[in-house]
């Protein structure tokens, strides 16, 4: 049987398949990290040189009970041009009730990416996440409700599905439910090339992001194992993806973005920020997260991006220990500024003296 017009327009596919800022190479996204990529990093990495990003992952149920903390995830989004607000969930009606919600509330966001690769455990249980690998049904039934939505109300809303190469070694889908995805409504695929038995372990298998370009006509966006421009450029020659999505290579690493797009672009990538630089933008990041969340929470979420900020610097394993001790913004900011300072650079900060 044929498509019966039950899927958009090639002509309307492609006004639907990007939110990324244009770009003179192939776009590269920050990856959504739950826990990680809030607003403040978000904008960080768009400011060194991301084309777009993607929200935490959001609990479309979350959303239609009206759940604070669900809704607290979504602060500071209206004022991102270019942010993706990634989806989970496993009951195919609730999707489009929660975008909805969120348009209700007077944000149209720059895509939806619904999450079928989270491979924790508490998602898949709830057949969420990495779970909808093995149900296409469903996985294909929720694309296929929203792209119903989003044609009713005549929204140009790209429609994006994030999905892992399979289950395990032995249930390699990405390709078959790619395909039925497209089919469905979807407008591109973000392919994280490991299975969900795999979780963040082992290397990539880019091949199966091939198998999926190969496959598709939409645009497939390839994650894992991209750390530097040079791992971007042999991504997109070797499997000829549209683009790279960076996720834990950006981990305390904003910059990493302004090197893979001079890297692309066939220009000398900039040098590495010294430890004063990257005490500075750590600093800056915490001002963000303390207008956010205060200073206690800003406190409590900056001290895992300390660990990741201060990789590798002189003595950081002491600076990390310290900074866990530090219940508030202030005091936490005072003593990045004092380790700044003991590394022989001074940085401008409100900060500095103490707060």
């Amino acid at each position: 049987m044929g498509r019966m017009n039950t899927s958009p327009s090639r002509k309307e596919k492609d006004r639907r398949s990007r939110w990324w800022r244009a770009s003179p190479f192939p776009p590269v996204i920050l990856a959504p990290m739950a826990g990680i990529t809030d607003s403040p990093y978000r904008i960080l990495c768009m400011e060194h040189g991301a084309s777009g990003t993607v929200s935490e992952m959001v609990s479309v149920e979350g959303l239609v009970r009206n759940n604070s903390n669900t809704w607290d995830m979504l602060r500071g989004i209206e004022g991102e041009a270019h942010c993706s607000i990634q989806f989970f969930g496993s009951n195919p009606p609730v999707f489009p009730d929660a975008l909805e919600q969120i348009i209700e509330r007077g944000h149209t966001p720059a895509a939806i990416d619904i999450n079928m690769g989270c491979p924790v455990p508490k998602v898949v249980r709830s057949g969420a996440g990495a779970a909808l690998m093995k149900d296409p049904a469903t996985a294909v039934a929720i694309v296929a409700g929203l792209d119903r939505y989003l044609r009713k109300r005549g929204l140009r809303i790209p429609l994006w599905v994030k999905i892992r190469s399979g289950w395990d070694a032995d249930s390699i889908n990405a390709p078959a439910l790619s395909a039925a995805l497209e089919e469905a409504g979807a407008d591109g695929i973000t392919v994280h090339a490991r299975t969900r038995a795999a979780f963040y372990s082992g290397e990539a298998d880019w091949d199966v992001i091939a198998g999926v370009v190969d496959t598709v006509s939409v645009p497939v966006l390839g994650n894992g194992d991209v750390f530097a421009g040079a791992d971007a450029a042999r991504m997109l020659q070797s499997t000829g993806c549209a683009g790279v999505m960076v996720g834990r290579g950006a981990l305390g690493r904003p910059w990493i973005f302004g090197e893979i797009g001079a890297t692309l672009a066939g220009e000398s990538p900039p040098e590495e920020p010294t430890p004063g630089r990257r005490i500075a933008l750590l600093l800056g990041h915490l001002e963000m997260e303390e207008e956010l969340r205060g200073s206690e929470g800003a406190a409590r979420f900056m001290r895992k991006h300390v660990h990741w900020y201060t990789r590798g610097l002189p003595d950081s394993a002491s600076l990390r220990e310290e900074a866990n001790r530090r219940g508030t913004a202030g005091d936490l900011g005072e003593l990045l500024v004092r380790y700044a300072e003991s590394l022989g650079f001074e940085v401008i900060s409100r900060y500095a003296g103490g707060a």
